[in-house]
């Protein structure tokens, strides 16, 4: 049973994606990094590679070790990476950015079907780019995959990989999400130690306070305790002195009476004499 023409339109430029433009891309970086000196040129380079957005962690590790970086060739074209290059922009960075565009819209494709309008476009677009990057034989390679028969295991085994590319974009994604989900969270439990940390030093500084308070409340207390036994022993001794006083204020009196009695006595002296 033959698709029809919109999804057979999709498939066969899936294919082309697939199977034609990836290896023009290895053709173009094998004559820039020769397989036999890519290691070296790999260890001897930076870090713009882990920067470049649509290469994954996992991708990564296949391409280099955690110890390499590795900085493009290539400038952006100026409509950026991202971006759909102008088709007057033959540039080796435009077409890169081309098979980078194509490839993504493929992935996010919902209903796996392109106009022919799109077809004849995008497959004219591509196709000059695979020219430009792997020489005449892949041109010749991509003109081929234009007729190439959609088989039942062919449509089968395209459209399973479509569906794990877009799989493992929507874990990418998800990874991405969770990553910046860890990351945050990790902040927020950095923020958090910090508030602990200020918290316990000054629970610290309020307890060396009460300390230090503790430690000059005993030493009030032992001087009030020295005042005390002070004020206890002047007391004894206001006691002693009022009963001294008390005492004397009794001789006092008595001398006084006895005074008085000789006083009256010498009057009655006197009043017999006269």
């Amino acid at each position: 049973m033959s698709l029809p023409g919109e999804e057979s339109n999709f498939l066969r430029f899936y294919f082309l994606n697939l199977k034609v433009a990836s290896k023009a891309v290895r053709v173009y970086f094998d004559s820039v990094h020769p397989p036999g000196g890519l290691a070296g040129e790999l260890s001897s380079i930076s870090t713009t590679l882990k920067r470049l957005r649509f290469i994954t962690k996992q991708q990564l590790k296949y391409i280099i070790p955690k110890s390499w970086n590795l900085p493009p060739l290539e400038s952006a074209p100026v409509t950026g990476w991202d971006d759909l290059p102008h088709s007057s922009d033959k540039s080796t960075g435009a077409d890169l950015a081309r098979f980078k565009w194509y490839r993504n819209k493929l992935a996010h494709h919902e209903d796996g079907k392109l106009s022919h309008t799109d077809y004849n476009q995008y497959w004219g677009d591509l196709e000059g780019a695979i020219g430009r990057l792997g020489g005449p034989s892949m041109l010749k390679e991509s003109q081929s995959a234009q007729h190439v028969v959609l088989d039942k295991s062919l449509k089968e085994m395209l459209n399973m990989i479509r569906n794990n590319e877009k799989d493992i974009q929507d874990l990418h994604v998800s990874q991405e999400k969770h990553t910046i989900m860890i990351n945050d969270l990790q902040t927020t439990i950095d923020n958090q130690k910090t508030i602990k940390e200020q918290h316990e030093n000054k629970i610290q500084e309020l307890n060396d306070s009460i300390q230090k308070g503790e430690s000059q409340t005993q030493t009030v207390t032992s001087e009030l305790s020295a005042y005390k036994g002070s004020i206890q022993k002047c007391t004894e001794e206001i006691e002693h002195c009022k009963k001294e006083i008390d005492k004397a204020e009794l001789l006092i009196k008595g001398i006084q009476e006895n005074l008085m009695d000789k006083q009256n006595l010498i009057k009655i002296i006197h009043c017999y004499s006269d």
